[in-house]
């Protein structure tokens, strides 16, 4: 009897210990669908699958658009990394630690210190196993590339055929391990939001089929790939002002931020939102404005003579400085951050024109349109022709006279100039910035998962990609390579993570 009523008493305390560990959503374990769901097909969520897959775990991809590979298909590709097979091969002494040291440099020291470190330490395996996948890469070594600041040592990659290269080779991967059970892939279906037991864990995706049919995707691990926000007028506008609203969006228009909508909603924190790095050059297309017109401007040292004014006909820049990074965040300071290239008869004969594949007479007709490009027989009529303070721009030209003819640039210390601004016409040509990358993003720990805004890590989330913002792998930069090799690599890195837990 006595044994019976001291099992009756144990049966209860277990029962009570285990009702207070357990998760109280569900009377029983959710059905789980997958291993891991991996919201968005990319050059971040192919790789988490594939890695995933590969350790054993079944996955889930679920891609909103009808293709795979995200933006990488339409990048240029390049890549970073120290220490790969093809750098030591080719005799260069590099190493992570000195990687590192470059883009915290680059970036004015305001990188992610854990997942930079974490990222270097592992980018040369990612080149390699590209390499090993069919990426080859031009002249079978690492260069410098001079896109933007340069590395101390040549540790970037260019892969023949560019980005849609290496998406090929990641998305044909991927399919095998589709075509063997262990993918299930979704295309045309769009995850509109998380889903939470009571403990706040995710354990799941809402989404919608290019039907319109209601989904849900359950998993105990779910990973945010869903990629940037550069094509998301409202979201560049609320993030950052007047910056967001001017610069013209390069990036294809999937890019609208949807792992970040989804998550602030259940309380995630985003980080870096002062963060936008902008590439300079670019042209507004007069029938679609927000968005580049095809060419770009060929800036100085390119086109000799020129200057480079504001809205409000002042100089901002050396116009021939060699760091791209200086340019990049001076413009963020200018009004509207446009900029306008300002010559005249002069620097136009000494010069091929200054908008790449154009003859001078397609410039001219362009600035008898008055669209992007103008033109006025006097200073005067130019700045009133291209929207440009007249008193300021006519000041600004003047000294700037005044220093060619002493021999020094007095505002910017210009080198070399030699060209005075003064026998007309003359021209001036509007350019904004490009958006190639977000640098703002979803904070994330060392092992990426999602934090929540009081600091405490969301159980069952995880985001890899420029959702978490490159700003966190670049700082206030943009690092040669980092923004196509990270994503994969940290994909990677947590497909196999999470495929053991």
């Amino acid at each position: 009897m006595k044994n019976c009523c001291l099992l009756s008493v144990l049966c209860v305390v277990l029962l009570l210990f285990g009702a207070a560990g357990a998760g109280p959503a569900f009377a029983e374990a959710p059905q789980w669908d997958a291993d891991v769901v991996v919201v968005g097909g990319g050059n971040a969520g192919i790789p988490t699958a594939i890695a995933a897959a590969r350790a054993g775990a079944n996955v889930i991809v679920l891609e909103k658009m009808p293709y795979l590979g995200g933006t990488l298909i339409v990048s240029g590709g390049q890549l970073s990394a120290a220490d790969t097979k093809l750098q030591i091969a080719a005799g260069f002494e590099d190493s992570a630690a000195q990687h590192y040291r470059d883009i915290m440099e680059m970036g004015d020291y305001r990188a992610n210190p854990r997942l930079l470190k974490k990222h270097t330490e592992n980018a040369a395996w990612t080149i390699d196993w590209l390499g090993e996948l069919g990426v080859d890469f031009d002249r079978n070594r690492p260069v410098l590339m001079d896109h933007h600041e340069l590395y101390s040592v040549p540790r970037s990659y260019q892969p023949v055929g560019g980005g849609s290269k290496v998406g090929e080779v990641l998305i044909a991967e991927l399919n095998n391990l589709a075509d063997l059970g262990l993918v299930d892939i979704h295309m045309e279906t769009t995850a509109v939001s998380l889903v939470q037991d009571d403990s706040g864990k995710v354990i799941g995706v809402k989404a919608e089929n290019a039907d319109d049919e209601e989904l849900e995707f359950y998993a105990p691990h779910v990973v945010l790939a869903t990629g940037g926000y550069g094509a998301n007028r409202s979201m560049l506008a609320d993030l950052h002002g007047d910056i967001g609203e001017n610069a013209l969006t390069y990036v294809p228009d999937h890019a609208q931020g949807d792992g970040i909508t989804m998550s602030l909603e259940i309380g995630a924190e985003l980080v870096n939102t002062d963060f936008m790095v902008l590439y300079p050059g670019g042209i507004e297309d007069p029938d679609r404005p927000g968005y580049p017109y095809g060419p770009r401007v060929n800036l100085s040292p390119g086109f000799a003579g020129d200057i480079w004014v504001n809205e409000d006909g002042r100089r901002w820049v050396n116009e021939d400085t060699s760091s791209a990074d200086e340019i990049e965040i001076a413009l963020l300071r200018q009004p509207n951050v446009t900029s306008y290239v300002v010559f005249d008869q002069t620097v136009k004969e000494a010069n091929d024109p200054p908008i790449h594949g154009w003859s001078w007479e397609d410039f001219e007709e362009a600035a008898a349109e008055g669209l992007f490009a103008f033109e006025g027989s006097t200073i005067q009529e130019l700045a009133e022709n291209a929207g440009i303070d007249k008193d300021n721009l006519v000041q600004t030209i003047e000294d700037y006279n005044h220093y060619v003819e002493a021999g020094w640039d007095r505002a910017f210390d210009r080198p070399g100039i030699h060209y005075t601004i003064d026998e007309g016409p003359f021209y001036a040509l509007q350019t904004k910035p490009l958006i190639y990358l977000t640098h703002s993003g979803l904070n994330v720990s060392a092992d990426l998962q999602v934090m929540h805004e009081q600091g405490t890590a969301i159980p069952g989330l995880y985001a890899v990609g420029e959702v978490i913002g490159m700003g966190q792998l670049m700082g206030r930069s943009f690092a040669g390579g980092v923004g196509n090799t990270a994503p994969i690599t940290l994909g990677l890195m947590l497909g196999e993570a999470l495929a053991g837990k």
